[in-house]
């Protein structure tokens, strides 16, 4: 899909390979001031909301990103259908045409994601064909996806595959003369994932980093017989223990990619590396601490992000609510970079499965759940057969989140052996330790 934008995406890319970090800073602030005036112009919300905070018209060439305040899921989703004058980016249709399940460009121009994170608001991100293919270009400055011209290689995606995600939408969405596909999905049996990958015989492997995990553990077991020259995981914190079971499974050094709905390549830990480098041409990714300054090298704080390249539905100055440890930036290094991804933990959902075993639902599957008018959900296990689902909606839609939900249980093989209780609330509490939404709770955790 989009063959020739994808080339110019990737070459664009390229053409920045020689770039020191005084080009890098250049580029961002050409490009702020540039995306800035975009949204004055076709962006009724930012428009307001600058000016609300004391930013005019004439001060837009000037303004850096921390001259602009921040905002977060809750302020964009609430303000969804001003963001863009284009009147094809409404919310409630676009809700509508997510759960159809229908063809994968929306109007014929736009890709749409949809996530909650970790916390279980929804949002819905937008992508036009020059910034999904800008994307594409990043993901192939160090290799995280590599594509040949001249041989088409086999691909296989292992994660959650029901739905519009980030994850398996770029695969789903690579231009099949370069690349055939095949998406297992982590709700089907480990042992039909094991035979599709068996016949398959897949040469590049993408998927959650548990997932890849598994499969690395299936192979070294001897019951995976796959020989895959490039791997890569993305969606969760790529342990050690994992590096090595995939370096044991298939003598390959991992990549790992930090990406969002909201911007889908943030960084990159390239195959052999620590950190993970930030992709700062096309972003601007601030390291900030509770007082929104910039953390030093080796502290914590969460990243706020402003993607450069996608002026469809703009993200600007968001909070995503990860929290990281800030690296340490060589002087020859145009790129700052992180040691790792600290706040994107969450429980996965504890099910027992009809043939009597034990299992969970992964939580970036739950955390992709999606019902047309839903705006907050929670998962708490009250106990391995008992799954109670609150959500946040305008109206009651008890009928249609049951349905969804157990389409998912259905899936994973756990239907008739999960006593499902959906309930609509006004609110739902946050942790009291950490103030934060939970997505999942366990009885542990006192979700009884």
């Amino acid at each position: 899909m989009w063959l020739a934008s994808t080339f110019r995406g990737i070459r664009m890319i390229q053409a920045r390979a020689g770039w020191g970090r005084n080009e890098v800073l250049a580029y961002q602030k050409e490009s702020l001031s540039r995306l800035l005036s975009h949204l004055w112009r076709n962006s009724p919300f930012y428009r307001d909301y600058y000016s609300a905070h004391g930013i005019r018209e004439a001060d837009l060439g000037e303004v850096t990103v921390r001259d602009l305040p921040i905002i977060d899921k809750d302020i964009l989703m609430e303000n969804f259908d001003r963001v863009s004058n284009d009147p094809d980016l409404r919310r409630a249709p676009i809700e509508a045409w997510i759960h159809s399940g229908t063809e994968q460009i929306y109007r014929k121009r736009f890709l749409v994601l949809h996530t909650s994170g970790t916390s279980g608001t929804l949002g819905i991100f937008v992508y036009d064909k020059e910034a999904w293919s800008r994307m594409r270009g990043v993901t192939t400055r160090v290799g995280t996806v590599r594509i040949n011209p001249f041989n088409r290689v086999r691909l296989a995606w292992y994660g959650a595959t029901h739905g519009r995600f980030a994850g398996v939408t770029s695969c789903r969405t690579l231009p099949r003369i370069l690349c055939d596909v095949r998406l297992c999905s982590v709700l089907e049996p480990l042992p039909h994932t094991i035979d599709t990958l068996n016949r398959f015989q897949p040469e590049q492997l993408f998927g959650y980093a548990a997932s890849i995990k598994e499969l690395a553990s299936a192979t070294l077991e001897g019951k995976l017989r796959i020989r895959p020259d490039f791997v890569t995981t993305s969606g969760e914190v790529l342990t050690d223990e994992a590096i090595s079971m995939i370096e044991q499974a298939w003598g390959v050094k991992p990549s790992n990619a930090y990406g969002t709905s909201e911007s889908l390549c943030l960084g990159i830990r390239a195959p052999g590396q620590s950190v993970v480098t930030l992709m700062e041409d096309e972003n601007i990714i601030e390291i900030l601490d509770d007082n929104n300054t910039q953390v030093a090298p080796g502290a914590v704080g969460r990243t706020v992000v402003t993607a450069l390249y996608n002026t469809a539905l703009p993200v600007v100055r968001y909070d995503l609510r990860d929290y990281v440890t800030r690296g340490h930036r060589a002087e020859h290094e145009p790129f700052d970079n992180i040691l790792r991804v600290e706040g994107r933990v969450n429980d996965a959902l504890p099910l027992t499965l009809g043939n009597g075993s034990a299992d969970t639902i992964h939580p970036i599957v739950l955390s992709e759940f999606f019902v047309p008018g839903i705006r907050r959900f929670q998962f708490i296990s009250e106990a391995p057969t008992r799954v109670r689902l609150k959500y946040v909606a305008e109206e009651n839609i008890d009928v249609s989140v049951r349905a969804e939900f157990e389409k998912i249980l259905g899936m994973k093989g756990a239907l008739e052996t999960t006593e499902l209780v959906v309930e609509k609330t006004e609110a739902l509490p946050v942790d009291a330790k950490t103030g934060k939404h939970r997505l999942v709770i366990l009885s542990s955790n006192g979700g009884a």
